[in-house]
């Protein structure tokens, strides 16, 4: 991830480049990372790939997948960093609310009960959020608890337009409860493998993964609904993304509450795959989600 000092710099430009100018900067950016096959981000974007493309993926295929997500990534990066210079109304120009979003912020933001968003981190996630937030309701971000510099960063670009921002700790978890038994919203993302210690070992295109159970323990604490958000770029419509949410999921206890979480929390992840599959070069993951595949699946 770039330093602070790089972010503030690209929202300086983000102001002042036009958008044709700004994407032939990112999509040059793309082309000179992606090529750097012994990066860290590169190498781990490859293998993430190849698990969601399959094993057998022509290597020209894969690596034209990983160029192509630099490629999404690095404009989506301009898109977020220019609607953060020119201001809220760029930030809703920039984001288009899909019918099926519309009907459930109507039908459950709001009304007195919790709600728990959970997403994957693909799209425009981070300019999504800002647009969502122009709605003005109460909500609550649990994002990666670092501590480094890019990382502040991001989560103060994040809490612009009144998201609270609260890395992953023990009183932000206290906190989320307190906020959903208020009828607030608590959003999170749900692909990133967690800390060490934490997550449960959950399918993940076929795979075992160890990933966040977390917000199925929130939704049993706080009774509140679990609702998938998922942000994409429209195919051939420049600097507009949309942002949908899937109808909300109603988690119901069971005798076992282990088994309880790691039942919904599949079928949430179940749904981020589905997204994932259909949008694959719009999936930002640099981290290595799967600790351990098939020998003969040599990635």
């Amino acid at each position: 991830m770039a330093s602070a000092k790089a972010i503030r710099f690209a929202i300086h430009l983000g102001r002042i480049l036009p958008p044709r100018l700004g994407y032939w900067i990112a999509d040059a950016a793309a082309r000179g990372l992606s090529s750097r096959r012994n990066m860290h981000d590169v190498a781990m974007l490859r293998r993430n790939l190849q698990v969601v493309l399959g094993p057998q993926t022509d290597p020209a295929r894969l690596q034209q997948m990983v160029h192509q997500t630099f490629r999404h990534i690095a404009r989506a990066y301009y898109d977020l960093y220019r609607a953060v210079a020119l201001g809220p109304d760029q930030i809703a120009a920039a984001v288009e609310f899909t019918p099926r979003a519309r009907a459930v912020i109507d039908t459950y933001f709001g009304k007195g009960r919790g709600i728990v968003a959970v997403t994957g981190h693909y799209g425009n996630f981070d300019l999504a959020a800002l647009a969502y937030s122009l709605l003005g309701f109460p909500t609550q971000v649990i994002s990666w608890p670092r501590s480094r510099e890019d990382y502040t960063m991001q989560n103060e670009i994040r809490s612009l337009l009144g998201l609270n921002v609260t890395p992953l700790s023990i009183p932000a978890l206290k906190e989320a409860v307190q906020t959903l038994r208020t009828g607030g919203i608590v959003a999170t993302g749900i692909d990133r493998p967690p800390p060490a210690g934490s997550g449960e070992e959950l399918m993940f295109f076929s795979y075992p993964a160890r990933l966040p159970v977390g917000h199925v323990r929130l939704a049993l604490q706080a009774n509140a609904y679990l609702v998938v958000a998922h942000s994409y770029h429209y195919p051939g419509r420049p600097h507009l993304y949309g942002l949908d949410f899937e109808e909300p999921i109603e988690v119901i206890p069971g005798p076992d509450r282990q088994q309880t979480m790691r039942l919904y929390a599949q079928r949430v992840l179940a749904l981020v795959e589905d997204h994932i599959r259909q949008h694959p070069d719009q999936w930002y993951m640099f981290h290595p989600v799967w600790e351990t595949l098939p020998v003969n699946d040599s990635l």
